[in-house]
């Protein structure tokens, strides 16, 4: 998206989010992202040359989780991204987003599924793909937690290549140090 490690251009990056408690039990946090930078190749010192390309990404995205007891919960997430790039000749866009249900029918298990969508493949404007994936997580305590998943992807082929893709996944994950700040920790 941007000129990459070569670059001497900074990104920059804004995020705002707001908590809020709806009730004892309904819990709602819901955000907005910027982004900016340059994409155009790194030109050598003194060598002038052509004004650098813009990129310019914006994201909103919303979760909300309910939680009667430490035993059940549900949690619904998503969020939308709009891009616009300057390229050579014009400006892209891409759009793209996704949304995720997590449940929590036990008090260590965790079953989710997740759909993607973005219409920017590989960096070409209007190549559509999406994505649904299942997983299931346990934790063994706040401080590990192991998950088994499957993800089928629809995209376009490339260079002549299979264009679809079928994941499986293991994943685990650990927290050093203390636990996560309550009640923003995403599990409990």
């Amino acid at each position: 998206m941007f000129a990459g490690g070569d670059s001497d251009d900074p990104a920059w990056l804004a995020r705002v989010e707001q908590f809020v408690s709806l009730t004892d039990t309904l819990f709602l946090t819901a955000g907005g992202t910027f982004m900016f930078g340059y994409n155009d190749a790194p030109t050598p010192a003194g060598a002038g040359g052509a004004p650098k390309q813009e990129t310019q990404l914006y994201g909103a995205d919303v979760l909300i989780k309910y939680q009667p007891s430490q035993f059940f919960s549900i949690v619904a997430q998503g969020e939308l991204y709009n891009m616009r790039k300057e390229v050579a000749g014009g400006r892209e866009h891409a759009f793209g987003g996704y949304a995720l249900l997590q449940v929590q029918p036990l008090q260590r298990w965790y079953f989710g599924l997740r759909y993607d969508y973005s219409d920017y493949f590989e960096g070409v404007e209007d190549s559509n793909q999406w994505a649904l994936g299942a997983y299931v997580s346990f934790y063994t305590t706040e401080f590990l937690r192991f998950r088994i998943g499957y993800e089928h992807r629809e995209r376009p082929s490339t260079n002549g290549g299979e264009g679809d893709l079928d994941t499986v996944f293991f994943q685990l994950t650990f927290v050093f140090g203390s636990h996560p700040v309550e009640p923003f920790w995403f599990n409990r």
